[in-house]
């Protein structure tokens, strides 16, 4: 994916192009840096569907998917 629409749940940092979480208690983290308990919850809920898939991501580059 080159674009991402977060619809203000997240962000994208530059040049790393690190999803930033812009929400909750781990806000200001990049996903890189959130529990995998967190992530996993993510996926239970209706966030936007490209952060679903960062998060998914994020969760297969861990194993855990």
């Amino acid at each position: 994916m080159t674009d991402y629409d977060f619809e203000g749940r997240a962000y994208l940092s530059y040049p790393d192009r690190l999803v930033i979480l812009a929400f909750g208690k781990h806000v200001g983290t990049a996903l890189p840096d959130v529990p995998t308990h967190y992530l996993k919850w993510m996926l239970d809920q209706d966030f936007p569907k490209d952060l679903g898939t960062a998060v998914a991501e994020e969760l297969k580059a861990r194993g855990e998917m």
